[in-house]
């Protein structure tokens, strides 16, 4: 069985998910923040996704 790369998310309101991304490093490197926003939207959908890392705003609009 091979490894499954995932994303940890944490919550405004301090709740904890984990997000499978990737099959393997290759696809994991490769992976957009679009695809990354996907993914976060099909296992979260009922909040909307803010998109701060730290200090870094990764949302796609002005």
């Amino acid at each position: 069985m091979g490894r499954i790369y995932q994303v940890f998310v944490i919550g405004m309101q301090g709740e904890k998910k984990t997000i499978d991304v990737a099959n393997s490093e290759e696809e994991f490197n490769n992976t957009t923040v679009a695809e990354l926003k996907q993914k976060l939207a099909e296992r979260l959908p009922q909040n909307p996704f803010a998109g701060l890392y730290y200090t870094h705003d990764l949302s796609s609009g002005p």
